[in-house]
């Protein structure tokens, strides 16, 4: 069916309030409301988001020709319970708001007139998720036209490498009624390389090359239906030629051993909160794979199209999970009332996203669900895996498994509540259950490795592919012992943990990865991994207004903190040390930590105003020998442990030069950090100096001086305005703010912000940002 994008042209009106306005999709309704601490919301968890009712509508001219035509919309994510109407006719609903869904206009449409598409989104019932969600239709809509019979189905192209080593793939067409000849043509760009005819054709491809993550080859496959001679139907899917296995001996891709450096991801983006642009999915895979990222598993729901073609073009691994929940509700008003009517569906639907996509390479049914330790829940576990492999047989099943959360829930004592009666005494509440797994994060760990864990967990992961273990380090050394056969990995992990994890990793090839807790910050969750200060005691960073989690490698701007430099140690991709500090504007306070960040040092040695104050240096390597120095003079010689090198000096302006050594003495690497000089401005760093109208643009924004080094303690307001284009967004990474993305204006964060924009026609889009350092403008070409 040919697919055009139905993006633009929509009427967006918010049902409490009844303002309406126009609107470009993907759009995030949740984004528009007023944050609230109001009980009987998600509160923190939603990011003091309310919920609410909204309506979406598009009219649009059906011509004639469409009579004798199939005619649908689909709709790539609407959050949540959607009901569509055409002419105020009730069409279709769709319940889960992480899943596509297809509906058909046909028998609604008045042909040669002027249609109205309408769709109510319901997300006024809370507290719903465990973290931010967005609301309303926040991923792209297309609208798919075809012939009335003989049409290929959406998604109704599927490519299998049946052997990588000779380039064997099978193409599979699903069509609706009769064609008389389906041809298959596979292109490199716009060279043929093969063609074939069937619903189900096999083609050797000897000159293509194998798609990996260091070289992520992809093809593009047409297939057409064919009746009395004539094109009836046009499909085009992209693909990739690998293959992957698991066992004992670890995880293999193409043949080769594949130990998964990864990361959890959130669907939000930040500042544009759930709304998803493809350009907003490609930047942020594309800036973890340059971190030394090679998978990514989704939190904890499908990814979005736009993710896995970037993971596909970028070679970036995919573990897609499914659901937070199956029966037992985690919040009053989550999924798990509706779960068990569309779980099949949820099931197609991923599947039929994802399946041609080779940069997934795992699904996932669930995250931290306790139903598998209930005799009703034990059951789902073989059922969801078998119905996963009805649809996929070609990829492994897993799940998030929290023996914590498995044991008390065996015991009767669920972790969430079970019923909407918020006061049950059985239920401690997600966020209770964070709180106290902060503090007793080790215990969470090794009360994994026990006898008693080691029988409540054996038939459940005996029923997956393969075991994810949430927390569950204690777990990785017994079941090498006791459970060779069985291949796990760290589905979530505590990032301070990963040198230990690394370790067990290097040395058992049953355990193929490990994904910590998270790689990229999010909206909600509010606090999680905040590190607070005297005056702010962790959990009460968690307060209004409180903003993000303040647990990513990155955070919400894109821009990375030490973690990554401890990272790539413990990976062995670092080639020179890594300087990290301790924030100077809260030298000589108390610090409250929490088990999901490991450090909260910044790459830079620039704190105005701080001359005197005793600064913590964190230098990462793996070197034998780290030797540090001020401006010359030599600070301390140590040897790191765990890969960190801690040091203590007074903070003086200047240069701070880390140098690595090996055991023999021979310096391996230097890195030096230098403090901005006194006069300071406002920079624009635009990544793209070209777009295409409509396309959106990431500004980062920095208070630096004229050599561009940031100055991390001289924070001013900026507002920004925008000709021929759009400001979808203005802010910073700072945790706890009450002034809204959508505002055009915000203070920076250590010297940060980020402005998005969207083209909006042919010509010079201009960005001026003000600020009391003066005005800056810069402008990028759209074509």
């Amino acid at each position: 069916m040919k697919a055009q994008s139905w993006n633009n042209d929509w009427q967006f009106r918010d049902d409490a309030s009844g303002e309406s306005q126009q609107v470009t999709l993907p759009h995030d309704a949740k984004l528009m409301l007023a944050r609230t601490t109001v009980s009987g919301h998600s509160a923190a968890q939603q990011a003091y988001y309310p919920g609410g009712q909204f309506t979406y509508q598009h009219e649009f001219m059906a011509p004639a020709s469409w009579q004798d035509q199939h005619v649908v919309v689909k709709f790539e994510g609407v959050y949540k319970n959607a009901s569509v109407y055409l002419n105020d006719q009730l069409i279709g609903s769709h319940r889960y708001g992480y899943t596509q869904f297809v509906v058909s206009l046909d028998r609604a449409l008045n042909y040669g007139e002027t249609n109205t598409l309408r769709v109510a989104v319901d997300d006024s019932e809370q507290p719903d998720s465990r973290w931010y969600t967005g609301a309303g239709i926040y991923r792209p809509v297309w609208l798919m036209v075809g012939p009335a019979s003989g049409y290929i189905r959406p998604d109704g192209v599927r490519v299998q490498t049946v052997a990588a080593a000779t380039k064997e793939i099978r193409f599979t067409t699903s069509i609706h009624g009769e064609a008389d000849e389906v041809r298959v043509t596979v292109l490199d760009g716009e060279t043929v390389l093969a063609t074939a005819t069937g619903t189900d054709a096999t083609l050797t491809l000897p000159t293509a090359q194998l798609w990996a993550p260091a070289h992520p080859q992809c093809y593009r496959c047409v297939v057409q239906t064919y009746q009395a001679g004539a094109v009836v139907d046009t499909a085009t899917t992209t693909f990739g030629i690998r293959q992957i296995s698991w066992g004992a001996e670890g995880f293999k891709l193409n043949g080769e051993s594949v130990l998964l450096r990864g990361g959890c991801l959130h669907h939000s983006q930040g500042l544009l909160g759930a709304a998803t642009f493809a350009e907003s999915e490609y930047r942020r895979i594309k800036l973890l794979k340059e971190a030394g990222f090679n998978a990514v598993r989704s939190a904890h729901n499908p990814l979005s199209r736009a993710a896995l073609e970037a993971c596909d073009r970028l070679g970036m691994l995919v573990l897609d999970e499914l659901w937070d929940m199956w029966f037992i509700p985690k919040n009053p008003h989550d999924y798990a009332k509706d779960w068990r009517d569309h779980y099949q569906d949820d099931i197609r639907q991923m599947v039929n996203k994802d399946y041609n996509h080779p940069a997934v390479i795992m699904y996932s049914i669930g995250n931290e669900v306790g139903e598998p330790a209930t005799p009703e829940g034990f059951p789902l576990v073989k059922q969801l895996v078998a119905a996963v492999h009805r649809q996929d047989a070609t990829r492994p099943v897993t799940a998030g498994l929290n023996l914590m959360i498995l044991q008390m829930q065996h015991k009767g004592k669920s972790v969430f509540n079970q019923s909407t009666d918020q006061q049950s005494d059985s239920a401690m509440g997600s966020a209770a259950f964070n709180a106290m797994a902060n503090v007793i994060g080790p215990v969470m760990n090794q009360s994994a490795n026990s006898k008693k864990a080691d029988r409540l967990i054996t038939p459940i992961a005996d029923e997956l592919d393969i075991a994810g273990y949430n927390y569950g380090r204690g777990r990785y050394s017994r079941d090498a012992k006791l459970h060779p056969q069985r291949v796990i990995f760290g589905s979530e992990t505590f990032p301070s943990d990963l040198w230990k994890n690394w370790q067990l990793v290097e040395q058992y090839p049953q355990l193929i990865g490990d994904f910590m807790w998270t790689a990229w910050d999010y909206l909600g969750e509010v606090g999680l991994g905040a590190w607070g200060y005297s005056d702010q005691p962790h959990f009460s960073v968690s307060a209004y207004p409180g903003l993000t989690s303040g647990s990513g490698v990155f955070d919400i701007t894109g821009h990375a903190g030490a973690e990554l430099g401890f990272a790539r140690a413990v990976w062995h991709l670092a080639t020179k040390p890594y300087i990290g500090v301790r924030p100077l504007n809260h030298s000589g306070e108390k610090l409250y930590k929490t088990a999901w960040r490991g450090t909260n040092a910044e790459p830079s040695w620039s704190w105005a105003g701080c001359a005197g104050a005793k600064a913590t240096v964190e230098v990462y390597s793996e070197a034998a020998k780290i030797e540090l120095r001020l401006n010359g003079q030599l600070v301390g010689t140590k040897r790191p442990h765990h890969d960190l090198a801690r040091f203590t000096v007074a903070y003086q302006p200047g240069t701070l030069t880390a140098t690595a050594y090996a055991a023999t003495g021979q310096a391996t690497g230097e890195t030096t950090l230098t403090s901005a000089a006194p006069q300071l401005g406002v920079t624009l760093l635009p990544e793209h100096t070209q777009l295409r109208v409509g396309d959106i643009a990431y500004v980062p924004i920095t208070v630096a001086d004229d050599a561009g080094t940031v100055e991390m303690n001289h924070d001013v307001e900026v507002t920004g305005k925008v000709t021929n284009g759009e400001l979808l967004a203005l802010g910073s990474a700072k945790p706890d703010v009450e002034q809204p993305f959508i505002t055009g204006s915000c203070t920076t964060y250590y010297g940060r912000a980020l402005a998005i924009v969207r083209a909006s026609a042919p010509g010079s889009l201009t960005l001026t940002v003000a600020s009391a350092l003066g005005e800056t403008s810069t402008t990028i070409t759209v074509q």
